[in-house]
């Protein structure tokens, strides 16, 4: 099999995925959306605290967008006091991103209600079509991880 013929297949793969994983794992309503926060905002918190304190460059290259796109994202997170900036105690150039107390509950939150939300959803499957789906997500973060 030719590379460009396993390409065209995970192409048709992706796009016939991707849409659906957001409606089918959390439902039709928007959990994420509040207020004038959506669903970036979210996926920002939750790399600050699984990788904070962070550079906004590192958040910039993990969400594979520019660091001036992420620049008004941050400063609206700044603004709810979800997160902070702080220099670095090594070198005053380097500014890294916490989590505040508040962007800790607000991301707890979330998740809760997205764990709940998931856990009903994912009651209709059985138990090795869960262990499937967990184990799928987990391998298509561990590659694509490994892609520039």
């Amino acid at each position: 099999m030719s590379n460009h013929l396993h390409a065209n297949d995970l192409v048709d793969e992706a796009l016939s995925a991707l849409p659906y994983i957001p409606k089918k794992l959390f439902g039709q309503e928007q959990l994420l959306q509040t207020g004038d926060l959506h669903p970036s905002h979210f996926h920002i918190l939750h790399i600050v605290q699984q990788l904070g304190p962070i550079r906004m460059s590192e958040i910039a290259q993990a969400l594979g967008i520019n660091k001036s796109n992420l620049t008004p994202l941050i400063q609206k997170l700044i603004d709810y006091h979800y997160i902070k900036k702080e220099k670095s105690s090594h070198d005053r150039r380097v500014t890294f991103i916490h989590l505040t107390n508040e962007g800790q509950a607000f991301l707890e939150d979330k998740k809760k209600m997205l764990e709940e939300k998931v856990e009903n959803r994912l009651s209709t499957l059985t138990k090795d079509e869960q262990i499937q789906l967990k184990q799928a997500f987990k391998t298509i973060s561990s590659v694509l991880s490994k892609l520039d």
